[in-house]
């Protein structure tokens, strides 16, 4: 499914939790978007594989129900300039199968999620324009990523990086 030049749409319409076959959501260009809904309604996306979220200019926050996806293994965030929180910073195994994670030029964001340390499958993880990052994790928690093989973090310059330990366990 395909949300794309809603330029008025403050929220996601409620009808998608009744769409458990849905495997693909790519919101872009909604510039007023606010809310994608709470954790309630979204949780019976048990199907959802793909997630990419684009040029939501006034979303400031990501949503709780985004770790509860189960299958989801392509998550792509980028041109939200207000986005400044991850939505939830739940202690649980999230994203089992997440394999690929983006996130290009989200201007407020300063912390990368509590969860991410514990993506097992993550192999792929790119960061760039983020010029308020500051929090990555530590040595410890990064190199907890066991799959992962690319790395790509540029545009980031208050990011401070635990760049031995991430160098130290990437093949």
């Amino acid at each position: 499914m395909k949300i794309h030049s809603c330029k008025n749409l403050k929220t996601l319409p409620a009808l998608l939790h009744r769409l458990p076959l849905l495997n693909k959501l790519e919101i872009s260009w909604c510039p007023k978007l606010i809310s994608l809904g709470t954790e309630e309604e979204m949780t019976v996306l048990p199907n959802l594989e793909y997630m990419k979220i684009h040029r939501c200019d006034d979303v400031e926050s990501l949503p709780a129900w985004l770790p509860s996806l189960p299958l989801l293994y392509k998550l792509e965030i980028s041109r939200c300039p207000k986005l400044i929180s991850w939505g939830t910073e739940k202690e649980m195994t999230t994203l089992p199968n997440l394999e690929y994670m983006k996130i290009d030029c989200c201007n407020a964001l300063e912390t990368l999620p509590a969860w991410l340390p514990r993506l097992p499958l993550l192999n792929r993880l790119e960061i760039s324009r983020c010029p308020k990052l500051i929090s990555w994790g530590t040595d410890e928690e990064m190199t907890s990523l066991p799959n992962l093989q690319y790395m790509k973090i540029n545009w980031c310059k208050d990011l401070k990086l635990c760049l031995l330990g991430c160098l130290i366990f990437l093949h």
